[in-house]
């Protein structure tokens, strides 16, 4: 027989080693809060070893989990605590206890840890699980219920609630006959869908659902009968069916006068055939009188092509006035300029006779004083120096003439023969001022003018200088009176890849009327004067075809006339 101090040691080592293979963790903490034990399988889970810890002060240890120490602290004040706690990816389970000594002072506790990670991981998965399902349930658009054998309700959805106008807590346990208790007829159609699905295992009835507000909705319930944990219940499902019984209400009602609609659809008919036929009468009737007036209209239209024939030869006839016109204007203007330079022409030209004249007589003198045997030498030089003056008379009136002629020269063969050249704008100008000078001197009117150096564009100079010889015309002749002073500003400059003529003088102006029309050809305010009205017309159809530009005209009366003319530099099109 074993000795009891061998029984108590066996027991001893039997516990031991109950302990250090059983999946959890013992321990245990002096009053100190150090580790006296530590020991367990579940110490593996933790990367930890049987005793490692012993020694060591939990309150340091646990620094960083303060759940775990509050859970201590109330076990060193005497309570039993039990408390779940995540280590990373486990969770554990703790109890926690004191330990008190003879005198009923806690002088330590101790504690066991249970890994519950694979229980809590299925209970999260069940919780999410019980919430789709939830949401499932809550999401369905019609009513989702559960009623127990006694009718009472168990379980339904959040449309449930939304539909009836009830409460959450007013709808639990609920009793179907409350449905419809002022209305026995649709009581009777629900009892009658319930007996037939614990017959056959499925019901159905349509009835007037009374909500909280006592106002009442047609309804389709379904009914399955189902056994849960040995209590019997059925589940269901109700569907809102007023928009179907207002439809089939309008469509009884459709039904019923459908008949006397077709029979007085019928009658309008007969009424709209005999109508029909008689317009058919009237239709041939009217048929044959607009073939005859077809061919009235075959023989108006050969009689119209007949005179739009002539009419197209008509107004060939008078392009080719306008352009005859035209050519005439351009040869009248040129004629004018042919009188004017040739009486600025005369006067250098007398000029220059007189004084050759005047040489004439000098240099027979001098040579008749030469001849003389003694002649007085400052009597010589006063014959030198006469002949100077006479000489240098000629020549500015001979080179003024010159420049006149060769002016006027470039200017009638660029109007004539019109070649497409490049030339200087603001050198153009001065020469077609210079021909325009002979008319401007009879006037009091100045013309001043503003050019970019080196402005050139390429086209028929000929066809510019008529612009600018139209344009001073033209104010010449309508915005001054015959002694009115005045003064005319042409401006020339280069804005993107266009020449920009501005063309402004301070005369008369015109009203709206007139300068609505100034293009137009043959019109004109001063016919009395010989005026032909194709100036203007002239110019727009230049600027707008041979430079491919554009002209516009502001004026006002009293203040004057500006036109803005856009030149292409590529010139002629």
């Amino acid at each position: 027989m074993m000795s009891a101090s061998n029984t108590d040691l066996s027991n001893f080592i039997i516990f031991q080693n109950l302990v250090s293979n059983l999946p959890m963790i013992f321990y245990a903490l002096d009053e100190n809060w150090i580790f006296t034990l530590s020991d367990g399988k579940g110490l593996e889970n933790l990367g930890l070893k049987p005793g490692q810890v012993v020694g060591a002060n939990a309150k340091e240890m646990y620094i960083d989990h303060p759940d775990i120490i509050t859970a201590i602290e109330k076990a060193y004040q005497g309570n039993s605590v039990r408390y779940e706690h995540q280590l990373g990816d486990l969770y554990i389970e703790n109890f926690v206890m004191p330990v008190f000594s003879s005198q009923g002072k806690v002088e330590g506790i101790i504690g066991a840890t249970i890994d519950i990670t694979e229980r809590k991981k299925a209970e999260l998965n069940l919780l999410k699980t019980q919430e789709l399902q939830q949401a499932i349930f809550d999401s369905v658009p019609g009513m989702l219920y559960l009623y127990d054998a006694k009718g009472e309700l168990n379980l339904w959805n959040k449309a449930h609630e939304a539909i009836t106008g009830y409460t959450h807590e007013e709808l639990d346990h609920f009793n179907l006959a409350n449905w419809y208790k002022d209305d026995p007829e649709s009581l009777q159609a629900v009892t009658v869908g319930l007996s037939v699905a614990e017959k056959n295992g499925y019901g159905e009835a349509e009835a007037n659902l009374q909500r909280k507000d006592g106002t009442k909705i047609p309804f389709y319930f379904t009914a399955c009968p189902v056994e849960i944990d040995h209590e019997h219940y059925f589940v269901g499902i109700g569907i809102d069916i007023s928009k179907q019984k207002k439809a089939e209400e309008e469509l009884i009602s459709f039904n019923k006068t459908l008949e006397d609609k077709v029979v007085l659809r019928t009658n309008e008919l007969h009424v709209a055939n005999k109508e029909l036929t008689h317009a058919n009468e009237e239709l041939t009737a009217v048929n044959e009188e607009m073939f005859a007036m077809n061919e009235e209209l075959t023989a108006t239209n050969e009689e119209m092509t007949a005179m739009n024939e002539e009419l197209t030869e008509s107004n060939n006839k008078i392009m080719q006035m306008k352009n005859y016109l035209v050519e005439s204007e351009k040869m009248a203007a040129l004629g004018g300029l042919v009188a004017g330079v040739a009486h600025e022409v005369n006067t250098p030209l007398g000029v220059g006779i007189t004084a050759s004249s005047h040489l004439v007589d000098i240099s027979k003198e001098l040579m008749l004083k030469i001849a003389e045997p003694s002649y007085d030498k400052d009597e010589i030089l006063d014959y030198l120096e006469d002949i100077q003056k006479a000489s240098s008379i000629i020549e500015k009136n001979l080179t003024r003439a010159g420049k006149l002629t060769q002016s006027f020269k470039q200017l009638s063969v660029d109007q004539t023969s019109e070649p497409k050249r490049l030339f200087n704008v603001g050198d153009y100008l001065e020469e077609i001022l210079i021909t325009l000078s002979p008319t401007l001197k009879k006037t009091n009117i100045h013309i001043k003018t503003e050019c970019e150096e080196k402005l050139f564009i390429s086209g028929s100079p000929g066809a510019f200088a008529q612009i600018i010889t139209n344009l001073v015309m033209n104010s010449l002749h309508h915005a001054y009176e015959s002694k009115d002073q005045g003064l005319i500003t042409i401006k020339l400059q280069n804005i993107d890849s266009q020449i920009k003529l501005v063309f402004s003088d301070d005369g008369c102006g015109m009203n709206t009327h007139t300068r609505s029309k100034i293009y137009e050809p043959f019109f004109t305010t001063r016919r009395d004067l010989g005026g032909t009205g194709l100036g203007l017309s002239v110019v727009y159809s230049i600027v707008t075809q041979q430079f491919s530009g554009t002209i516009e005209c502001s004026s006002e009366l009293g203040v004057g006339t500006t036109f803005t003319i856009l030149l292409s530099q590529g010139g002629d099109r």
